[in-house]
């Protein structure tokens, strides 16, 4: 052996150093030692900051597990039965500085086992992390030695943790069909359930700001001169337009104390029997709350159209032009529009 060759056997654990080649063995394979509260728990912060709390969760659990298949396979070639193996594997753990893990019942027939696990290497992750849930790795891992052993796939379920404040983790396995990638296909699909409910949510909320930017571009309220106030129609109507519309109309009055309101239909471009009915309904409405309806924007076309359909707004006043109706809704209110010499503009 080389002056620089140090081994060292703890039962039947083998630990080889070679510091020539900066070499460190355990059981004869290359090993590397972590400080666990502090590099190892980096490491696993450092996981978690990446790819979400969820997802590292699943990465350790699927960590364990495969690490868990793999070594069971050397366990089988290197401790013999079955019986020997579950025998030697809680020195096995100690010696690797795992914490002490003690099996507590085991039923090869039924593909039965049940764990204890204290003072191990994830539980004391876990309290420098300050968390309430136990860890997933050591959980995932011996269903991974079992499911190697047994010839079957095997899952866990830990019944005491000392996250919880138990004094010792308690994990159960049994045969089940929940798998590692199972459990990150069902994760990815969550995840993209959540995107999903949160772009509906953003749609939801960005569709009811632009319903209420509309409502408020399509039948705005502009006030004239103090007690007069016009509101254009744009578009097309529908029932809810249409409701919006006279609401608008009779707030408005009320909130400016108009007495009169022009109703600018110059964006009208045609007269069906739906926007006729609803001229009636609004003016009607706003006599009884005692202002003046004036109807404007009157153009030959649509007066045309009027005709044909036997269609005669004679309970109104009409106007071809705004400035029309502007003009005799001063004359109503005593008032006419003059220019700086004096003259009048009517």
């Amino acid at each position: 052996m080389k002056n620089d060759e140090y081994t060292i056997k703890v039962d039947q654990s083998e630990f080889y150093w070679d510091r020539t080649e900066g070499l460190f063995q355990f059981e004869g394979d290359d090993a590397v030692l972590f400080w666990v509260k502090s590099a190892f728990k980096t490491f696993l912060d450092s996981i978690e900051e990446v790819t979400g709390e969820d997802a590292a969760r699943i990465v350790m659990e699927t960590a364990g597990y495969r690490t868990g298949k793999i070594v069971s396979e050397f366990y089988e070639t290197q401790m013999g039965e079955l019986d020997q193996i579950l025998e030697m594997l809680p020195s096995v753990y100690i010696n690797a500085g795992w914490g002490v893990t003690e099996i507590l019942a085991v039923c090869p027939e039924e593909k039965k086992a049940k764990i204890c696990i204290s003072n191990d290497w994830e539980e004391k992750v876990v309290q420098a992390q300050g968390k309430k849930e136990p860890g997933s790795f050591l959980a995932g891992h011996w269903s991974g030695v079992l499911s190697g052993l047994f010839k079957t796939n095997i899952w866990y379920k830990i019944v005491e943790s000392k996250a919880w404040g138990d004094d010792k983790t308690v994990i159960e396995f049994s045969p089940s069909d929940i798998t590692p990638k199972g459990n990150i296909h069902d994760l990815a699909r969550q995840k993209e359930k959540s995107a999903i409910l949160q772009l509906e949510a953003m749609v939801e909320d960005r569709t009811m700001e632009l319903e209420n930017l509309v409502k408020e571009l399509s039948t705005p309220i502009i006030p004239v001169l103090d007690g007069i106030l016009v509101v254009p129609l744009i578009g097309k109507f529908d029932e809810g337009r249409a409701n919006e519309l006279l609401e608008t109309a009779l707030q408005g009055i009320v909130d400016q104390k108009a007495n009169i309101l022009i109703l600018d239909v110059t964006g009208i471009n045609a007269m069906d029997d739906f926007v006729i009915g609803l001229i009636e309904k609004v003016t009607q409405a706003i006599t009884l709350i005692g202002a003046v309806p004036i109807v404007v924007g009157i153009s030959a076309e649509l007066s045309l159209q009027l005709t044909e359909k036997s269609i005669y707004l004679n309970e109104l006043k009409c106007f071809a032009t705004l400035k029309h109706g502007v003009h005799y809704a001063l004359a109503i209110e005593g008032l006419q529009l003059t220019s700086a010499e004096g003259q009048s503009l009517s």
